[in-house]
């Protein structure tokens, strides 16, 4: 799921152009077009980067490496931002994303359970 929103907000402008509408729509300030697509970009390479690691310790088997930690908690850390910027702040309240988000960020905790546990099997960490 995030390798794929990621991959859409880099490679595809009509999508990048509605996450810039629902920015303008929710912050008050009116920032320059080119500001709004950093940000967009940086949110993307985070989903990009953090799914490839993830993905790739998944299918090496192990899922027990530390940038798996690193992985789920920058998903967990923007997974948290949009839930708070998009779908909980004061002027509007979207429960059905607001509850997509929330089972989201239950599996994505349960998969840093299983990683943790994994490296402290392997006293890679206390």
């Amino acid at each position: 799921m995030f390798l794929f929103s990621g991959i859409e907000k880099i490679f595809f402008s009509a999508h990048r152009q509605k996450e810039i509408g629902r920015m303008n729509k929710i912050l008050s300030f009116n920032y320059s077009y080119g500001v709004y697509k950093i940000l967009i970009i940086i949110a993307a390479l985070i989903e990009i980067v953090s799914s490839i690691l993830l993905l790739y310790d998944i299918f090496d088997g192990t899922l027990d490496k530390i940038s798996s930690i690193y992985a789920v908690n920058m998903l967990l850390f923007f997974t948290v931002c949009v839930t708070i910027f998009f779908y909980f702040n004061f002027k509007i309240i979207n429960r059905r994303a607001l509850f997509s988000n929330i089972v989201t960020l239950s599996a994505l905790l349960f998969i840093r359970i299983i990683v943790m546990r994994r490296l402290k099997k392997k006293n890679i960490i206390n």
